[in-house]
């Protein structure tokens, strides 16, 4: 990955990366979701099935038939059940 004026601030180690916003990335591997920060440090582990921004640093997450709510930083806002979080 590099920067706005081209120099690298990170190896390429995923198949995708998007900006999350705060200094956080999602990364893609594998069909699998995670969030690094700037300096590729995990924040959230590359697991996820499905990792959606909601806004406000807030992903949708899902893990095999489990969803939950977790923010920016990697915390649980809402516990993973077998229930499918709905955000209007």
């Amino acid at each position: 990955m590099i920067d706005e004026t081209g120099a690298k601030i990170l190896p390429i180690a995923y198949d995708g990366v998007e900006y999350a916003g705060d200094g956080k990335y999602r990364v893609k591997l594998d069909d699998r979701y995670g969030v690094i920060d700037e300096t590729g440090v995990e924040i959230l582990p590359v697991q996820h099935d499905r990792l959606t921004s909601l806004g406000g640093g807030l992903f949708e997450a899902r893990l095999g038939d489990r969803h939950g709510i977790l923010d920016i930083d990697g915390n649980r806002r809402i516990s993973f059940s077998d229930y499918e979080v709905l955000v209007d």
